[in-house]
């Protein structure tokens, strides 16, 4: 209980530092332009992406049932939070995510199994977000003079995912 009680110390402790820190009139002039009505659109916003990002995970469960969609989104929020904050980043974050599914009632193994196959269909997934990404922006790329001697690289760089996530497969 009391390292419980320490760590949300800690936790509380920091971000007072950090409000105090940044500065509390930027923290609300931050807010005050996206107004309270923009706040609840960007959060609900976020919420929306997280739940589909969970679901999306408990569709890799045998047998799973709509009411574990919750042990998911959970997971998944956790995970990101983890992945935003720690300092080994995204697999310090994939496996705080799957302990919290864990804790959860998840078996171990089927936790890391669909962690692994979520990740990687992730990963899939934003290749294809940099090929429209490059196909879209690079007649600006080219034109650019400041980019124009990388657009090979990136294109080559962008061809290379393909083959290296297929390998990771």
């Amino acid at each position: 209980w009391s390292s419980d009680v320490c760590s949300s110390d800690l936790g509380l402790a920091l971000f007072v530092w950090l409000l105090l820190h940044i500065g509390i009139a930027q923290v609300w002039d931050a807010i005050a332009r996206i107004g309270v009505g923009g706040f609840v659109v960007l959060t609900i916003a976020g919420v929306s992406v997280v739940a589909m990002l969970g679901t999306a995970w408990l569709a890799l469960i045998p047998r799973a049932r709509p009411r574990d969609a919750l042990t998911f989104v959970l997971g998944r929020q956790t995970r990101d939070s983890a992945s935003d904050i720690l300092p080994f980043s995204q697999l310090g974050g994939i496996v705080i995510g799957v302990r919290a599914v864990i804790l959860r009632g998840v078996a171990p193994a089927l936790a890391f199994a669909s962690a692994i196959t979520d990740v990687t269909t992730e990963l899939m997934a934003q290749i294809a977000f940099i090929f429209l990404g490059v196909g879209l922006g690079i007649a600006q790329l080219r034109a650019a003079a400041t980019t124009a001697p990388y657009v090979d690289g990136l294109i080559i760089g962008t061809l290379l995912l393909v083959p290296g996530v297929a390998a990771f497969v």
